[in-house]
């Protein structure tokens, strides 16, 4: 059963970076690829950490979240201190980045679950080659 949800957090990792690639591909300027390689880098390290639970695979699971939701963080501080824009500009832009990380926040969720989160520390037999 954990190891099931476990896959379920896989895909939805998955999810999440199609939809932030898709997103960056069609936002205004060329996209950042050495940043889209490199998430894909640990989006496969850590897919592969969700299929086959190893111990400490949950850090690049984290390594993932945080490399992800930096970039966001950083640039949207600055946008709810600019007396620039309306207050409702502020919320839908705010609105829209929490639809596009829901993913990932479902995903990291699931991961740090207790009861998921033992099937890290404790391989089930069979799990690890």
């Amino acid at each position: 059963m954990k190891t099931n949800v476990l896959r379920i957090a896989a895909y939805f990792l998955i999810a999440h970076y199609l939809l932030v690639t898709a997103v960056s591909f069609f936002a205004k300027g060329p996209p950042d690829i050495a940043r889209i390689m490199i998430t894909f880098g640990i989006l496969v390290a850590s897919v592969g950490a969700l299929f086959k639970p190893r111990k400490r695979g949950w850090l690049v699971v984290a390594a993932y979240a945080v490399y992800v939701l930096i970039p966001t963080f950083l640039n949207i501080w600055p946008m709810w201190a600019s007396p620039d824009r309306s207050l409702s500009t502020k919320l839908v832009f705010s609105m829209v980045l929490a639809v596009i990380h829901t993913p990932l926040l479902v995903a990291v969720v699931l991961v740090f679950k207790p009861a998921n989160f033992a099937s890290f520390k404790n391989p089930l037999p069979g799990n690890v080659p």
